[in-house]
């Protein structure tokens, strides 16, 4: 019998009721398992079978994850000429702050680690060529694999004599929505026959509407994907307010299929995600600011029949060419032509669980797994001591599962930090075991800790992050030359490592070497360009250098985009008055509010 083509997908972690999570993994892999001879199995970086998994896997699938754990594992399924793909499935150097990864995505390691997973990969996939255009720098290789529909609903009917008008979605469209809200209310005023149904975060619902007295304006709970195409099966029109935003300009147009695949006429921001599928006044009507959006909603309310001719259209398109399964086979045969060699280990089936009606396993969560995932939930909403309580009843349930221990001693706990030594005995190829136990060790015994980070670097030489390391060591040991040394063999391994960057750019500040100073801070700027310290050290940098004019242009930069930052309207004001600017300066302290 031949053996099944293994496709594994890992992510950060398994949300089943988050929509990005269903659209990108679970949709895709349950239609891919709908294939004779495929088998695809999904699992998390915190689960205690990633390892085997991966191993096993012919096609290995990274979603979005900043794991360093893995780059040995890619690194190993190269030199055995097994394929990886890296899924981008968001503009992740830009993102908004309502997103809630955006904390891991400002980490330098965190960063360099995605940087690096992608250039390693045999490929990058992601939701639009926009988005994987931006990387382009990073994989010559890339396919877009569009978001797509599993279960479509049936075909729209006339609307009655009541319409609804309405959206759902995250709270990353707060600014969008408070950009169109006076056009709802508007509308409401001028048509009793329509209503306005919101779903979503009830606090967004109030930011945005604010007193929302009006019956016609309803709001519903956020809830499942599930439950947002049950709301959607409510409307007629669906509006897709979008900014031109870095981030925005980079997603799917997943909002347009959504609205067609339950009858409801698609009323879009014409904005890039939109602009590729949707046909305007076929499948879609565009607008481009509020008094357009209002024109729109003029133009379908005094119009019935036009609502019935592009819901009907919208539902149509996705019915001929959004649906998920019609796309599967497509997805396959792109992984097929990577692979040049299959894994010879077998899926370890004891421990999956399927989804049934197709061959799309699940790996299978262990108790310890699920108060290690139940713990993060905890701290991240503050319940910190609850959280540690959780960890170390994972560690006493499985005490070879390292992941409660790992938390526990980033949390500062001391027992989790003593249990570090012995899993590393359990999990020889661990970078995060090494490189915390190094940073625990790091001010007392400094020796160990060289050693520990050594150590990571036996694992996977390419990991800047343990040069790094030993470069702090090497300069507190007064020896700044050697220390410049490492970190250029770290950005040699991995230049897109922005904590490394940013260290050379201090030894060579201490040195008075500005112009080389300043080069390492942009690089480390350009890398998180939000990052606060970085952005200070190159204003400093510029200024000794006498670079004036560009040390104005990084702070009007900055200003821009957080206007009321004191310190750098001060420098900037300063800088300003230095050059003669007085009036300028001025109205640097008076636009910053001070």
């Amino acid at each position: 019998m031949k053996e099944p083509f293994k496709i594994v997908q890992v992510t950060a972690n398994a949300r089943l009721n988050e929509g990005d999570y269903i659209y990108r993994i679970h949709q895709p892999g349950a239609a891919m398992g709908r294939i004779p001879g495929v088998v695809v199995v999904n699992t998390s970086i915190l689960s205690p079978h990633l390892e085997i998994l991966c191993r096993c896997a012919d096609i290995l699938i990274l979603h979005l994850t900043w794991e360093p754990d893995l780059l040995p594992i890619v690194d190993e399924r190269k030199k055995k000429g097994l394929a990886t793909v890296y899924e981008i499935s968001d503009n992740f150097t830009a993102l908004p702050p309502s997103v809630n990864f955006e904390l891991s995505f400002s980490n330098p390691v965190c960063l360099g680690t995605v940087f690096q997973l992608i250039r390693m990969a045999d490929a990058a996939q992601g939701v639009s060529q926009v988005l994987l255009d931006r990387f382009s720098f990073l994989n010559p290789r890339r396919v877009v694999f569009e978001n797509q529909i599993a279960l479509p609903g049936p075909p729209p009917g006339p609307p009655g004599g009541e319409i609804t008008i309405g959206w759902g979605g995250s709270l990353g469209h707060t600014e969008d929505l408070k950009a169109v809200a006076p056009v709802i209310r508007d509308v409401l005023r001028s048509y009793p026959f329509v209503r306005f149904s919101f779903m979503g975060n009830r606090r967004q619902f109030e930011e945005v509407f604010g007193s929302h007295d009006d019956p016609r304006l309803l709001y519903r709970q956020g809830g499942s994907l599930e439950d947002y195409f049950r709301f959607l099966d409510e409307l007629d029109v669906g509006i897709a307010p979008l900014a031109p935003t870095a981030f925005n300009l980079c997603r799917s147009d997943v909002k347009f299929i959504e609205y067609g695949s339950r009858g409801v006429v698609p009323v879009l921001s014409r904005v890039g995600p939109y602009l590729k599928n949707a046909r305007e006044g076929q499948t879609a009507l565009f607008f481009e600011d509020a008094s357009t959006l209002h024109t729109v909603l003029d133009r379908l309310l005094r119009t019935p029949s036009l609502i019935f001719q592009l819901a009907r259209n919208a539902h149509r398109y996705v019915m001929q060419n959004r649906l998920e399964d019609d796309h599967a086979a497509q997805r396959v045969r792109f992984y097929q032509s990577l692979c040049r060699v299959r894994s010879e280990e077998e899926l370890p089936f004891d421990a999956l669980e399927q989804v049934p009606g197709t061959r799309l396993y699940y790996s299978r969560v262990s108790e310890a797994e699920a108060k290690t995932v139940q713990g993060i939930d905890l701290w991240n909403h503050g319940e910190k001591a609850e959280a540690l309580a959780l960890w170390k009843e994972a560690c006493r349930l499985m005490p070879a599962y390292y992941h409660p221990a790992l938390l526990r001693a980033y949390a500062g706990d001391k027992d989790g930090t003593d249990r570090l030594s012995d899993l590393q005995r359990a999990h020889p190829k661990s970078l995060r075991l090494r490189m915390l136990q190094g940073q625990a060790l790091r001010d007392e015994d400094p020796e160990r800790a060289a050693k520990a980070f050594e150590e990571a670097l036996a694992i996977f030489s390419d990991f800047a992050p343990a040069w790094v390391e030993i470069a702090g060591l090497e300069k507190r040991k007064g020896d700044a030359e050697g220390a410049a040394r490492i970190l250029d063999r770290a950005l040699e391994r991995n230049p897109f490592d922005a904590a490394a960057a940013h260290a050379l750019g201090g030894i060579y500040a201490s040195q008075g070497k500005t112009d080389l100073a300043a080069q390492a801070f942009r690089v480390a700027l350009d890398l998180i360009p939000d990052n606060h310290t970085y952005r200070l050290d190159l204003i400093q940098a510029l200024t000794e250098e006498g670079a004036l004019g560009e040390a104005i242009e990084v702070c009007r930069d900055h200003l821009e985009k957080h206007p009321g930052d004191r310190q750098v309207a001060e420098i900037l004001s300063a800088i300003l008055r230095f050059c003669g600017q007085e009036e300028a300066a001025r109205e640097v302290l008076r636009f910053a509010g001070f």
